[in-house]
């Protein structure tokens, strides 16, 4: 891809996500309140906040837009674009050099709700809802509960 072709590109998805606008000032309120931070994952749109605890639990919660029914990225938005949001809790725990093993819970809060339906109150109280039920999981048990999975690199890339 040429470098015309990928300034093209870039500005096509930062403009795929513009209609995110009007509901970044909740993830900013949310984030300035509870201690989170913003994470650039891509160019698809998408929210993404997270914050490490004292304990070194990872928190998180991801809104974003839904692939379609091909399981492609869309390449635009309408108003009824079906959008996700999801949360977990995880804690990363190294086993070795080339192996940590994720605890983890991960919650799918809406699944291809339309966009237009999204709205500010409703995303801060879910937010709000779901960081209280995730804070109540303790690192004992993540550890004796949570999901497992495994995460395997090689020696190489540490």
């Amino acid at each position: 891809m040429s470098e015309n072709e990928l300034d093209d590109f870039d500005s096509h998805y930062l403009e795929l996500g513009l209609h995110l606008n009007p509901l970044r000032p909740v993830f900013s309120t949310f984030c300035d309140k509870h201690g989170f931070e913003t994470k650039r994952t891509g160019r698809y749109p998408e929210i993404h906040v997270f914050q490490e605890d004292d304990c070194s639990r990872w928190f998180w919660f991801i809104l974003g837009m839904s692939w379609d029914e091909n399981g492609m990225y869309r390449k635009r938005f309408f108003e009824e674009v079906p959008y996700f949001l999801s949360a977990g809790v995880c804690y990363y725990e190294e086993k070795s050099p080339t192996l940590t093993i994720r605890h983890g819970y991960s919650y799918s809060i809406w699944n291809d709700i339309p966009f237009c339906t999204i709205t500010k109150e409703m995303l801060q109280v879910t937010l709000e809802e779901y960081l209280i039920k995730m804070k109540s999981i303790s690192l004992e048990q993540l550890l004796a509960e949570g999901e497992i999975y495994e995460i395997r690199t090689t020696a190489s890339l540490q």
